[in-house]
Formats: structure tokens, sequence, C-alpha cells
């Protein structure tokens, strides 16, 4: 699979998720949020360490919120997406503020304007120095 990092944000949201998933499950599991409204989390759904996270539940998870997170740490690399994540909520879940280098193009060619309230993107595996 090919990665598609490009903004420094990623990565920073990537190591959040891999913190909290190894803080609940003592090792880096796929997971996903669902959000009220609000931001609060509604539901924490944890895959089993080692079992797949396939399509169908991420579909059935994501039907039934309309604010959420995925997270999927592979072999291959970490796959993230989200929809309805906005700026404030980023920046509670990684205990900062975000600046305008998070939103920088990590060959610096570029930068966003804005943190993106739906994303998903594929990180490639640690061993990469990403």
């Amino acid at each position: 699979m090919t990665p598609t990092v490009r903004y420094a944000f990623e990565p920073a949201v990537r190591d959040w998720a891999e913190r909290v998933s190894a803080g609940f499950c003592g090792a880096p599991t796929a997971f996903f949020v669902g959000l009220r409204e609000d931001g609060s989390p509604r539901r924490i759904y944890f895959a089993a360490p080692g079992v797949p996270f396939d399509a169908a539940q991420k579909t059935s998870l994501a039907d039934a919120h309309s604010r959420w997170l995925l997270y999927l740490p592979h072999d291959d690399g970490t796959y993230l997406e989200w929809l309805g994540v906005d700026a404030s909520l980023a920046a509670r879940w990684l205990g900062r503020a975000l600046d305008p280098d998070d939103l920088r193009e990590l060959d610096g060619a570029g930068a966003r304007e804005e943190w993106p309230d739906a994303w998903r993107v594929l990180l490639p595996p640690r061993s990469s120095g990403r």
C-alpha cells in the first residue's frame, strides 16, 4: 500500500491514537470513536488485539454516528479516517493548540489554510521515519 501522508497533523494524530490504544490495550490496536454533536465520546470501540477491523464494522459504526474517528494500525502502516472532527476537538485530543506548523506539508512545499473536519490518510510504518 502506498502511504498518502502529506501534512504534519497526520503523524501527530497517529501518535495520539497510538498512545490512546496502547494505554487501553497494551499495544497499538484498532479503534473507533463515535462522537456526540458536542464532540464528547458517545462510544469507543476497540478491536481485539491482532484481530482485523473490517469494512463492515467500520460502516456499521460510522452509519450510527455523524462524527467519528477510526484508527487502524497494521504492519504496512497506519490508516486514519475521521468525519466531523473539528480543530477544537483535535486540539483537545492532541493536548495543545493547533498552530500553522500543523498544517504545513512535510516536504515544506506549502500548507493547508485550515484544519480538515473530514480526512483519510495512510501513514507508512514507523520504520520508514515518519
